[in-house]
């Protein structure tokens, strides 16, 4: 009997340009580092709370009350934006340019008509970890998002999302920055981009 060929892997997803003079963020939310073009779950991944299959259920992480920060001198300076504070986030690690992490809940008024968050809320969540990113490339200087794109590889249901944010390039103008977004199990659910000019 013939036997199915192995499943195609997804290209370059975690590979950055090859001049790009900050290697692109090759972690996962518990910190390993993951060879490129593979996304592995992590082997300590939290619970859904009993959701599976197509159920229409969302789960409700409760927002913090605060936005709390890791240490650090810069960290300490840094205020995130109302948008973070809206919607829940938290920064719990903060070692750019390598990496910024930071945690939302993905509510259940978020959800779309199939029952998980909306993909409009993902994006929502990738901006301040971005405006994050470039205080760290000029603390005193302001930013702006010129261009950004989103490719979504699985829906979320419930829980919590991580997003690790990255800098892929800076330059005296502009600056080239990546969020990927986690799932409350650990899986890869969308990588974005942008490139933001520097004001100041």
């Amino acid at each position: 009997m013939e036997q199915k060929p192995p499943p195609t892997e997804l290209p370059d997803l975690f590979s950055s340009d090859s001049g790009s003079s900050v290697p692109t963020l090759q972690r996962n939310p518990q910190g390993r580092t993951l060879p490129s073009a593979q996304t592995p779950k992590p082997p300590h991944s939290e619970p859904h709370g009993g959701h599976s299959g197509h159920s229409s259920e969302v789960a409700i992480m409760a927002a913090p009350a605060q936005v709390t920060m890791p240490s650090g001198a810069l960290a300490q300076h840094f205020r995130p934006s109302p948008a973070m504070t809206a919607l829940g986030g938290e920064v719990v690690e903060w070692s750019p340019p390598q990496l910024i992490r930071a945690r939302y809940p993905a509510h259940e008024g978020w959800a779309n008509a199939n029952g998980t968050l909306a993909s409009g809320f993902v994006v929502a969540m990738f901006d301040p970890v971005y405006a994050a990113l470039a205080y760290s490339i000029g603390p005193t200087r302001q930013s702006a998002v010129v261009e950004t794109s989103v490719r979504f590889f699985r829906s979320i249901r419930g829980g919590h999302v991580t997003v690790d944010g990255s800098v892929v390039r800076a330059g005296r103008t502009t600056a080239t920055v990546e969020c990927i977004a986690w799932d409350n199990s650990g899986e890869l659910c969308a990588k974005g981009s942008a490139t933001l000019m520097l004001l100041g």
